[in-house]
Order: C-alpha cells, then structure tokens, then sequence
C-alpha cells in the first residue's frame, strides 16, 4: 500500500482495528477507507468489525478480503451499507489499486 502512495496503519484484530477507527474519528483524521481480512482471527469477526466500524462513522467504507473471497461468496457483505469492494488473497497490486482508487472515488464524490 505504501508503494502504492498511500499512508497506512496496522491492526492486529477487529477490536484494535475499532479502537485506531475511534481514535482517529476522536481527532478529526478519519480514514478513507478500511481494507477488512474477513480470515483474521481474534477479536470479533470481520463481519461483526464491519458493522462495528458503520455505528461509529456513517462514512465508512471498506474494502474486505478473504482467501477465495469471490469464490466463496464473500461478496453477500457488498449489500452492507459500507462495503464497497471485494479483494481475494493473495493480492495483487494492480487488483487492490484498482478496488481502492474505486473505493476512494465513491468516497469523495459529491453527495
């Protein structure tokens, strides 16, 4: 992501991912735009971190991945309000630039 141009910040769980989203939402620095691991284990599910992340910012948009995501099906959390693209492990760079520079369209256009 770095390579890519893009500031970056690391969560080890759902839960340490909630508290760096509160953290920076408490100091005006909201993210873009949250890549979720729906495989990560610890903490809640990604789903779960996913509805979590909409309570706090009616903003949030998310980018979620899974090995196989498209395969398996994980495509079903694109109907949820936040949710705007699909990414499959391992990535790509020209796969997750392309979702992400989508991602980041839809967020800064005008409402």
């Amino acid at each position: 992501m770095r390579h890519l141009g893009y500031e970056v910040e690391l969560a080890r769980d759902g839960l340490e991912a909630i508290e760096v989203y509160k953290e920076a939402m408490g100091l005006s620095t909201p993210f873009d735009c949250v890549i979720i691991d729906l495989d990560a284990s610890g903490g809640p599910a990604g789903a779960d971190t996913v509805q979590n992340l909409r309570e706090i910012d009616p903003e949030f948009r998310a980018i979620v991945s899974s090995d196989g995501a498209r395969r398996r099906g994980a495509s079903w959390l694109l109907k949820k309000e936040g949710v705007c693209g699909v990414v499959s492990k391992p990535y790509r760079a020209e796969e997750l630039a392309s979702v992400l520079a989508g991602v980041l369209k839809l967020r800064n256009r005008p409402g």
